[in-house]
């Protein structure tokens, strides 16, 4: 069996939300598997992720428990206008924790435009904390296209940013 298969039954088997008294290790890998499931282009997990960032949008908050892997998969697959709203989540955001939360996921883009920009948001505005900033550089390295895009920008940039 592939591993994308034991993927899609473990995420069949845990679904998206938080069952009543449900082991927390479940709780803690169900973000795990959606967020691979999703980078190997799972288009229910990508759709799911996709509708339930929109019902965030409009104030049906998201389970913080998977609130990053939908934030992620949504990056990933979206579209500059994605990277906006994240963007204003971000500078929305009062707990540091959900702040963190975004800026790893705003660096998911495989977008070589979005990855750019959303390095330029971490280092050039101030809208980042100094002390964060390397948690978005997290999230941009997580794609192959990302780490390039990402060393270069600290190649250019090294003298400014130290």
């Amino acid at each position: 069996m592939s591993s994308t298969c034991s993927f899609i039954n473990t995420k069949t088997k845990f679904g998206w939300d938080t069952k009543e008294n449900e082991n927390p290790l479940v709780v803690m890998l169900r973000p795990m598997i959606l967020n691979m499931m999703g980078k190997s282009d799972d288009k229910a997990v990508i759709n799911e992720a996709k509708r339930r960032f929109q019902c965030h949008l409009n104030g049906d908050l998201i389970d913080p428990n998977i609130r990053e892997a939908v934030y992620a998969i949504c990056s990933r697959y979206g579209d500059e206008s994605t990277q906006e709203e994240l963007r204003k989540l971000y500078k929305a955001a009062d707990m540091t924790e959900e702040k963190v939360r975004l800026l790893r996921a705003m660096g998911q883009s495989v977008d070589p435009n979005i990855i750019e920009k959303t390095l330029q948001f971490i280092f050039e505005s101030d809208d980042v904390r100094m002390q964060d900033s390397p948690l978005g550089l997290v999230g941009c390295t997580s794609s192959r296209i990302g780490r390039d895009i990402a060393w270069k920008f600290l190649q250019n940039d090294w003298l400014k940013l130290a």
